[in-house]
């Protein structure tokens, strides 16, 4: 019986945390696998060199359709080798000024990654991508 309460707890408070997105109609919360995928200035992760990383401003939704994507949230999360950053951004795929100051003071083996990344298509519909992740060289 307490787990059941603990589970209906848990419940309640993740809708009430959990921002209103009623405009969209979930797909199924699936990764969108129709050629369209997310970069970080052209790159779909891997190696990136710092001056690339620090020339990125927003995250770029790269497609095949002719459907219009809007990122609409993301984590940045920033790990160096004794300090781990993690930023969020919800509204827009812009790199925020937070993010960008924590990017300029990577150095060759910092690992970035980009999670949670949700983007709404033209027709209203929510879409959930794949992490990218990257690992900086210089």
């Amino acid at each position: 019986m307490d787990i059941l309460l603990r589970l209906v707890l848990f419940s309640m408070i993740y809708i009430c945390l959990t921002p209103d997105l009623s405009k969209a109609q979930e797909a199924n919360n699936k990764f969108v696998r129709t050629g369209e995928y997310v970069t970080l200035c052209g790159i779909k992760g891997g190696k990136i060199s710092k001056p690339d990383l620090l020339s990125a401003n927003s995250l770029i939704i790269e497609q095949d359709s002719s459907s219009d994507f809007q990122i609409i949230a993301f984590k940045l999360t920033v790990v160096y080798p004794s300090e781990l950053l993690e930023f969020e951004n919800a509204g827009d795929g812009k790199i925020t000024e937070e993010m960008k100051t924590a990017l300029k003071k990577t150095y060759e083996g910092c690992k970035v990654f980009i999670e949670y990344i949700k983007s709404l298509s033209s027709d209203g519909t929510l879409h959930s991508h794949p992490p990218i992740s990257y690992r900086v060289v210089e």
